[in-house]
Formats: structure tokens, C-alpha cells, sequence
């Protein structure tokens, strides 16, 4: 998926996206909160069922973005990218900015627990 592209005119079957994301870690630390500067290029072609994928239409994305984050807080990390597609369709606005929150995943058999015996049936 292309991150932020709100658009309903590209229409098919087939698709295949390739996502790519640079991370920088910044070293500041301000009442909790730390911050991480990103990057991100995301490119994909989407194609009719009766042709083959590379024959469909090419859209991409890139941007810039902050994500925010304090553990304090029940939204964990805030993250505001800021995009641009090149080459978007007809009738859709070429930038994008959004905020957003991300919350921790935290599957239940990830919990630390006192060792126990499993019994097998």
C-alpha cells in the first residue's frame, strides 16, 4: 500500500507494492518524549484482472516525516508524515499530511511469566 494515497480511481485485481522506510533516532529527550525523524518511498503498480500486473497502472510516494513517542501516555507514539506522488491520478490532490497515533503491539504470549510445567494431551 502506498501510505496516504486516498484515491479510488485506480481500479484492478492485481497488484504488487513495494515499501521502503529510513529511520533516524535522534539523541534528544525532552519530558519524556523522544523523537525519530523518517523517511519513506513507496512505489506500487496496480493492474486489471485480464492483464498482467506489469502492464497496470504505476503510482508512487515519498516523504519526510516525526514520530514522537512517550510511554507514558495511552497513544505511545504520534507520527505526522508528510508525502508527495509524483505521479498521482487525475482529480487527486499530490500532497498529503497526516497525524496519526500508533499503539503497541502486545500479544498475550509475549508477557513475561514465572516458568511452568506444559502439560501435552
Amino acid at each position: 500500500e502506498i501510505r496516504g494515497f486516498r484515491s479510488n480511481l485506480p481500479e484492478g485485481r492485481q497488484k504488487v507494492f513495494l515499501n521502503y522506510e529510513l529511520d533516524a533516532f535522534t539523541p534528544y529527550y525532552l519530558y519524556g518524549f523522544r523523537f525519530v525523524l523518517f523517511g519513506f518511498l513507496d512505489m506500487g503498480m496496480i493492474g486489471p484482472e485480464d492483464k498482467k500486473w506489469h502492464d497496470g497502472a504505476y503510482y508512487s510516494g515519498m516523504g519526510i516525516g516525526i514520530r514522537i513517542r512517550n510511554e507514558r501516555l495511552l497513544l505511545e507514539t504520534i507520527s505526522t508524515p508528510l508525502g508527495y506522488y509524483p505521479n498521482h491520478p487525475e482529480k487527486s490532490i499530490p500532497l498529503f499530511m497526516d497525524i496519526y497515533g500508533e499503539q503497541r503491539l502486545n500479544p498475550n504470549y509475549f508477557y513475561v511469566t514465572k516458568p511452568a510445567i506444559t502439560e501435552f494431551e
